[in-house]
């Protein structure tokens, strides 16, 4: 999920049941580059709140908005392959 300065709008993904999740290992797997926070999200019609991962960095310059929200689309639209590291 892109950071407040992206911009706010859609974003398609998959909402899990945490169950007895170690939040703290999530957050350490993560790292200092992500917040986790809530979130509003629609699921089957109901509108719900849920915990996301969001972006706490700068944009890199010449990040591009994914204006319909879908990443997997948008990495098959351009061809582009998802970011590996370093």
């Amino acid at each position: 999920m892109p950071g407040d300065g992206a911009g706010a709008g859609l974003i398609l993904g998959r909402v899990h049941r945490a169950g007895e999740i170690d939040l703290g290992a999530l957050d350490a797997f993560e790292g200092a580059d992500y917040v986790r926070r809530p979130v509003p999200v629609a699921v089957e019609g109901q509108s719900l709140w849920a915990e996301a991962y969001v972006w706490a960095m700068p944009l890199p310059l010449g990040a591009e908005p994914i204006v319909h929200g879908d990443f997997s689309r948008w990495l098959s639209e351009t061809g582009r392959a998802p970011y590996r590291g370093p």
